[in-house]
């Protein structure tokens, strides 16, 4: 079953807010200021959050930039353009075996960011024990040039709409606690503390000479409610 028409996620515009176009849902929510209407259905308007972008901002930021899940020729563009193929490498191969998805943004044919949605068990007990089968977005990156464009946001609502398309009730992440930038970005965006704690994840490095290494790192975990998607009968 492919991902959306086609495999791919057009490039994201005001209309794509992920709550906007949700028929039926009334609950306020930190995406932006939308209509009242999208394609002839009856949606909830957006509340901005202090301090939040817009809908309309963050498509203005958007405007060169298209999300859609890799594919396995991706590989290289991707090591070359982010860094660390192995790492690619690794999230397709998963990807193939129905155990994740890597969410990619480009301009034109250069990948600017990534996203890999974990659908298998978590690594962590203390996560695996508190959110069992609970999904978790993993790896966010921007290249530091395409930063502050809507670039991440998108990747995170893309892949909120995939989980609720797929009956997710909840998605949920990891953020080190020294990484205040993608923490504000995170509850901007609707995530909150899960109440448990902080928990030591461990993010996977290659080396130069090819080999891997896993560094501890002290996270918060935030989790946020998916609403249903309604489908018209």
């Amino acid at each position: 079953m492919p991902l959306w028409p086609g495999g791919v996620v057009a490039p994201f515009a005001a209309s794509d807010c992920f709550f906007c176009r949700l028929p039926g849902y009334t609950a306020p929510h930190t995406l932006g200021t939308g209509g009242d209407q999208d394609r002839g259905r009856t949606v909830a308007p957006c509340v901005n959050e202090p301090g939040g972008r817009s809908c309309e901002q963050e498509s203005a930021l958007m405007t060169e930039a298209s999300i859609r899940p890799a594919e396995q020729t991706d590989a290289v563009p991707l090591g070359a353009a982010l860094g660390d193929q192995r790492y690619f490498e690794d999230r397709l191969t998963r990807q193939a075996k129905g155990l994740g998805v890597l969410f990619t943004a480009w301009r034109g044919r250069t990948p600017v960011g990534a996203l890999y949605l974990w659908l298998e068990d978590a690594e962590e007990p203390p996560i695996r024990g508190h959110l069992p089968g609970v999904p978790l977005l993993t790896h966010l990156e921007v290249l530091p040039d395409q930063r502050n464009r809507g670039i991440g946001a998108a990747l995170v609502r893309a892949v909120e709409r995939h989980l609720a398309d797929h009956g997710h009730a909840r998605g949920a992440l990891a953020v080190r606690t020294d990484n205040t930038r993608a923490a504000r970005l995170y509850r901007r965006l609707g995530y909150r503390d899960w109440g448990h704690g902080t928990v030591v994840c461990y993010s996977e490095r290659t080396l130069p000479d090819g080999r891997t290494v896993s560094e501890p790192e002290r996270c918060h975990v935030l989790v946020k409610g998916l609403p249903p998607v309604i489908r018209q009968r």
